[in-house]
């Protein structure tokens, strides 16, 4: 018997501060597939940042399907996305061919860096939202917006921030990419975006709900 599950996304946009939107689906809870074969090449590329041992183990897979989706777009659909909307069938509607259709456009982009401000900006919201278990926001506890933790953390120019909820990185992954119903497709145009180059991941389990809370936190370069 399936269990079922609310995974929730929310994103934010720089300089726009006050841009921001999400949604939430309930999905089948199964297992799901993954690609068996690692990427050695970006594997390597992300152990190579000499603050990769920053993020935690969720935060490092989260760092490596992020920047496997960049390296290879079309490969990325085939065999990450194509699978998991073939085991969640309710996924796969106007969105998902929105989102094929794009990867299948796209060359390769560049990998991501990783960025030590960002890095503690992203964490440090993983670790408020998901250890006191808040409603989802780009704001902290204190109310602070993403943007005014950006400008603090010694930041400029553009930046964005995706937060997701899941159980299942790839999964949690996956549904930015999709951004299920939403016409702008905003947390897909963070992770595709040629002007973002630098990245810092958070993650943290939310609460003893069995979900994590994921932070993506992007900027262009300073």
């Amino acid at each position: 018997m399936f269990h079922v599950k609310h995974i929730f996304l929310f994103l934010s946009i720089l300089p726009i501060f006050s841009f921001a939107q999400g949604y939430s689906v309930t999905l089948t809870q199964k297992k799901l597939p993954h690609p068996i074969t690692i990427d050695s090449t970006v594997d390597n590329l992300d152990r190579s940042f000499s603050n990769y041992n920053q993020l935690n183990e969720t935060g490092k897979e989260l760092l490596y399907w992020t920047n496997y989706s960049r390296k290879d777009p079309k490969r990325f659909w085939d065999s990450a996305v194509a699978p998991i909307l073939n085991a969640l069938p309710e996924l796969n509607g106007n969105s998902a061919k929105a989102l094929q259709k794009d990867l299948y456009q796209i060359t390769a982009l560049p990998l991501f860096q990783l960025n030590t401000p960002l890095i503690n900006m992203a964490q440090f919201h993983a670790n408020e939202t998901g250890k006191k278990q808040l409603p989802l926001s780009h704001n902290s506890a204190d109310g602070s917006s993403f943007g005014e933790r950006f400008s603090n953390a010694g930041l400029k120019n553009c930046g964005g921030e995706n937060i997701a909820i899941s159980d299942d990185v790839l999964l949690g992954l996956v549904l930015l990419y999709i951004d299920y119903n939403l016409p702008d497709a905003g947390h897909r145009k963070n992770l595709l975006s040629e002007k973002f180059s630098i990245i810092g991941i958070g993650a943290c389990p939310y609460g003893k709900t069995g979900n994590f809370f994921f932070v993506q936190d992007f900027a262009c370069p300073q």
